[in-house]
């Protein structure tokens, strides 16, 4: 059992997280179809009855990201740092302002660690995203190369009569 689970049951809310989990589960599968807003709703759903899970907002983040709606992801990833590192005592948009880890550096290197695991995973799901995006749009470009070779080919044959039809001209006209 997952510990958002073990949470839940603690607390008696297992069917609240059950119904978390498919609220998540579709906002996921809308997110692969690039529905990023029925996936926000969805997730927004999960996290009003489980608030506290980290997943949940990581992919909320995507959504909002696929939205184009970075300052709501950039707020969205940034509360899901500072509720599991409270060491941190604020993070900029563009770096980090003020770093004051509360401990030594031990725990510096294991929050380092951590984020560095957490980056390398939204890596890998961008990644699938751009590769799932590139899957998409090479039947359109291929598609648009397909209608631009053909019109090609009719500009050149209508050139080729425009020139036909010039040199006639001028042969008329030089005679």
């Amino acid at each position: 059992m997952k510990p958002e689970e073990t949470q839940g049951v603690l607390q008696g809310n297992v069917q609240e997280t059950n119904e978390a989990r498919r609220h998540y589960s579709r906002g996921v599968a809308f997110l692969k179809l690039g529905r990023f807003e029925e996936a926000l709703l969805e997730l927004d759903k999960a996290l009003s009855l489980d608030p506290g899970n980290e997943q949940y907002r990581l992919v909320k983040a995507a959504a909002l990201i696929g939205l184009e709606r970075f300052e709501d992801a950039k707020n969205e990833l940034r509360s899901v740092l500072l509720n599991n590192h409270p060491g941190f005592s604020a993070v900029n948009t563009n770096y980090v302002n003020s770093v004051s880890p509360n401990g030594t550096t031990n725990n510096i290197k294991v929050i380092i660690n951590e984020l560095s695991v957490q980056l390398l995973n939204a890596l890998r799901f961008v990644s699938t995203l751009l590769a799932r995006a590139i899957n998409y749009l090479m039947p359109l470009l291929k598609q648009l190369i397909a209608r631009v070779n053909t019109l090609l080919g009719v500009l050149k044959v209508n050139l080729t009569r425009i020139v036909r039809l010039r040199s006639k001209d001028n042969r008329g006209t030089t005679q």
